[in-house]
């Protein structure tokens, strides 16, 4: 039996390449967010305050149970 059948019968891969559904969506997501706060700092700390704030004063402690929860 050859190397490479027994690991997909044991469920196991050794192909290591990331799944390219997951990755590029992802990769977008977070350059998408990094470029502007890196490029605008000043603009990005407003937005993310205004995000922030109704949250944390609306539900409180429940809130950052949430966040260490996930």
């Amino acid at each position: 039996m050859s190397e490479n059948l027994r690991c997909v019968e044991e469920g196991r891969s050794d192909d290591l390449r990331p799944d390219m559904g997951i990755f590029i969506p992802a990769l977008l997501v977070i350059l998408l967010i990094s470029i502007p706060a890196i490029l605008l700092p000043k603009i990005c700390e407003d937005a993310l305050t205004a995000i922030y704030q109704p949250f944390a004063r609306n539900f409180g402690t429940l809130y950052l149970w949430f966040t260490v929860g996930l």
